[in-house]
């Protein structure tokens, strides 16, 4: 039995480490071992659940913080967790993130940007606004924008998957730096070979010149 709970307290201590590095993903993964290894701990369920809130997963948040109250009341910041859901101020937070879900869906970015912003504004500790956020952006062509938005999803959750496939879309919208393209490279070559003649041709008139005056 010890052997089983010290194997999932690796996992949440692994997990600890990588929520303090910014990679909340990461660690939810670790968690879902703790959790499989030994899932009687308020402490692995409590931080499950926290992941799954700042993912906007808040059913599933809702979900670990009840296992979590079933195992033990005493001494446990589940309830003050699940009282955060049911109160007045999660609701209004809920229904702006589903009208920003909505709007994103009937193509309405520019509304689903001002709420999106406002949610980020109130409550910076949720990831899944900067990923909407961001490709709303990329809808609108404001590759600027998008690309500060990634940045700082990157800061909230580093190696996040969303932000990997979001910096690609990016690059594909920019493209690659006029220097590093094939074609620019080749016209400046050409450019190079034009200069070199254009010197040679001037050595030979003016050694031409020379032999004449001569």
């Amino acid at each position: 039995m010890d052997t089983i709970i010290n194997k999932a307290y690796r996992y949440y201590n692994r997990a600890l480490n990588l929520i303090d590095n910014s990679k909340v993903s990461l660690a939810k993964d670790e968690l879902k071992k703790a959790v499989n290894a030994y899932p009687k701990d308020i402490d692995i369920l409590n931080l499950m659940g926290v992941c799954e809130y700042y993912l906007c997963n808040f059913e599933e948040a809702y979900r670990y913080w009840t296992k979590s109250l079933k195992v033990t009341e005493q001494d446990n910041h589940a309830k003050e967790y699940i009282d955060f859901l049911a109160s007045e101020e999660f609701d209004k937070l809920a229904i702006n993130y589903n009208k920003a879900v909505e709007y994103v869906s009937e193509e309405k970015y520019k509304s689903a940007v001002h709420i999106l912003k406002k949610i980020i504004r109130d409550y910076n500790e949720l990831i899944e606004p900067y990923e909407i956020l961001t490709m709303c952006y990329l809808k609108l062509n404001k590759v600027e924008e998008a690309e500060k938005c990634l940045d700082e999803l990157l800061k909230k959750d580093y190696e996040n998957l969303y932000y990997m496939k979001s910096k690609y879309k990016l690059k594909s919208i920019v493209g690659p730096k006029r220097e590093d393209s094939k074609l620019y490279k080749r016209i400046k070559g050409l450019r190079n070979v034009g200069i070199v003649l254009l010197i040679i041709i001037l050595i030979l008139v003016l050694v031409t010149i020379i032999r004449y005056l001569n």
